[in-house]
């Protein structure tokens, strides 16, 4: 393969993430580039740590701290639910700490499956499920 043509399959790959939907990217994180600090990130920019997608709510520069990342900064950034969960007992969404919880809707963490008994809106319970249990969001089924 020619240089020139490696260059080009290589911006079409580094491009993937942004020409998806946000379903499209939750089922297949790997399609977006890696959160990175020293960097600026608008709103609706798509990053994703691990194998968790999320989405930039709030204009920011990363500094080189790890608490800027995705996954701790919650007034930066959302999780992306996967589209392929619909949140019945039967197929859980996928608990992230971050995301939002809707009354009577199922969410798995840690191999427990929970009930959710008061909604929140994203970016404001960033702890697992089981602690919040005691504060009456969430109850174990299974």
């Amino acid at each position: 393969m020619k240089r020139k043509d490696a260059r080009k399959i290589a911006r079409q790959l580094h491009g993937l993430g942004k020409a998806k939907t946000d379903a499209e990217v939750a089922a297949a994180p790997f399609l977006l580039e890696a959160w990175a600090w020293d960097h600026d990130y608008a709103v609706g920019d798509r990053r994703r740590v691990g194998d968790v997608a999320y989405k930039c709510k709030q204009a920011h520069h990363a500094p080189k701290d790890a608490n800027y990342a995705p996954d701790k900064y919650h007034a930066g950034w959302d999780p992306i639910p996967n589209p392929d969960e619909d949140g019945t007992q039967g197929n859980p969404y996928s608990w992230v700490q971050g995301m939002a919880l809707e009354v009577g809707k199922y969410y798995r963490d840690a191999g427990v499956t929970y009930l959710c008994k008061i909604g929140q809106a994203a970016g404001y319970l960033w702890h697992p499920l089981a602690e919040l249990v005691s504060l009456g969001y969430v109850e174990a089924v299974a």
